[in-house]
């Protein structure tokens, strides 16, 4: 299975999806209970960096995700989940699209 194949399986985008989800979930939550969303260290860092952790804690937790062919060792599946969340913004951003254009 080369790369791009692994990018635009199903697989991967459910992950990212769910990434993206629990990101949303997740910021919103924090950020109506402490303001977060105007603070500096907050926009700068963590909020790019909880996708990507998001997605190494489901890959360490979800041990029956259906993960590629391939993908069978613990790293490489922390590693899987990890590009899943770096994807995993983008993703969402292209698949609203789609689906606003697909409704108007």
């Amino acid at each position: 299975m080369d790369l791009l194949s692994l990018l635009l399986s199903w697989n991967f985008l459910v992950l990212a999806l769910a990434i993206a989800a629990a990101t949303f979930v997740i910021r919103n939550i924090l950020e109506a209970i402490w303001q977060l969303d105007e603070k500096k260290i907050w926009n700068d860092t963590l909020l790019p960096c909880m996708p990507v952790l998001i997605g190494v804690l489901i890959c360490l937790v979800a041990s029956s995700f259906p993960f590629p062919v391939g993908i069978t060792v613990l790293s490489a599946k922390l590693c899987f989940g990890a590009v899943a969340g770096l994807f995993s913004s983008q993703m969402f951003k292209v698949i609203k699209s789609l689906i606003d254009k697909k409704t108007l």
